[in-house]
């Protein structure tokens, strides 16, 4: 948990935040106007949960979130403050931001990841099969072949021989043509890993992650590019 302290830098007249013993300025001096109080919200951040609330320091302090009056609350990074009587405005986020990491959602990208080791998977087994017809078609072409050879003279004028050897002709063309429709087509498979290596990747710097699991990419918690953030999926 961080806890910013939001007020007037009485000498500057800056906006003053501090968490702990760090202190930093914002705006041009002499913007915030005396009806901010030197220590007027506090913004205290769960880094864990991603979660950000708003305390009034004091009763007599002025504090809109959005246009309402409010002592405490839980608010986004994208809801306007206005502090004092004369409406300072401050963005939760701006403040938020001098002291956190910026953070992304990369939780989209599990899907992506899944999906296309999935296919993949899936090329891999259907690969496997093609293999195996391909060698049945092999082995009964040998076989037609050698028993062509061996019983030639006992089927020679057998009426079935014609008929037995021109089904294993079919049933040796039909897997013929069937592993031919089922081999992959290297192209395809090097659009989709084209595209995968595309949208597997960082929101922030746009560098792929490659093959590296998910589950991997949010133990280690940052983009080894840019260096970004991850945020932790609830």
């Amino acid at each position: 948990m961080l806890k910013i302290i939001v007020g007037r830098e009485p000498e500057s007249r800056q906006l003053k935040l501090k968490c702990g013993k760090t202190t930093k300025l914002m705006g041009n001096p002499g913007s915030v106007p005396n009806s901010v109080s030197r220590e007027h919200v506090a913004i205290t951040v769960d880094e864990d949960a991603d979660r950000y609330f708003i305390e009034n320091l004091k009763p007599a302090n002025e504090v809109l979130v959005n246009g309402i009056s409010v002592m405490k609350r839980e608010v986004g990074l994208g809801d306007l403050i206005n502090l004092g009587g004369d409406r300072y405005p401050v963005r939760v986020g701006d403040i938020v931001s001098s002291f956190v990491k910026e953070k992304v959602d990369i939780s989209h990208l599990e899907w992506i990841y899944n999906n296309y080791r999935d296919t993949v998977l899936k090329e891999q087994k259907k690969a496997q099969r093609v293999n195996l017809f391909r060698t049945i078609s092999s082995l009964l072409t040998t076989s037609a072949i050698a028993s062509g050879i061996v019983l030639r003279d006992v089927l020679e004028n057998n009426p079935i021989y014609p008929v037995l050897y021109g089904a294993a002709l079919i049933i040796m063309l039909g897997i013929t043509i069937w592993t031919f429709m089922q081999s992959n087509n290297p192209q395809k498979n090097r659009d989709r890993q084209d595209r995968f290596l595309d949208e597997y990747s960082c929101p922030k710097c746009g560098i792929s992650f490659g093959q590296q699991p998910f589950k991997q990419l949010m133990k280690r918690g940052k983009c080894y590019n840019c260096g970004v953030q991850f945020k932790k999926i609830r």
